[in-house]
């Protein structure tokens, strides 16, 4: 009786368990050019950021280089693809210096950052 129960409760545990950005899987963020990112903060280092979508989802942003280090300013800019999608190949850079280019290796979903009281990619997101 007692390891069925043991049992009962391993799933769930492991349910939990954070999936590392590396094996999670690749996600878009339709309609980015028409209003669909409306906030950012700084992800874990400065090759990565945080963004949250128009449907206040957020997403971790790996970049190909510690593009955020060299900021002056606190607005980014970025590319989308022909259908307005920001995905990774995208791009991001400083509005205040646009010659300093960072491309979008990766984007996964993410809970909450840090800085808004979440666990960012510390924490497992469903698929909702």
């Amino acid at each position: 009786m007692m390891f069925a129960l043991l049992l009962a409760f391993a799933p769930a545990q492991n349910a939990q368990s954070p999936v590392p950005v590396d094996k999670r899987p690749q996600v878009s963020i339709a309609f980015a050019s028409n209003g669909g990112l409306r906030n950012w903060t700084r992800g874990t280092d400065d090759s990565s950021l945080y963004v949250q979508d128009s449907r206040l989802r957020w997403y971790y942003v790996r970049l190909s280089g510690p593009c955020l280090k060299y900021m002056t300013s606190m607005s980014i800019g970025y590319t989308t693809d022909s259908n307005g999608s920001f995905d990774r190949f995208s791009h991001v850079f400083d509005l205040s210096q646009p010659e300093r280019v960072c491309g979008a290796e990766s984007i996964v979903r993410s809970a909450k950052p840090p800085q808004y009281g979440g666990k960012g990619i510390a924490e497992p997101v469903s698929g909702t």
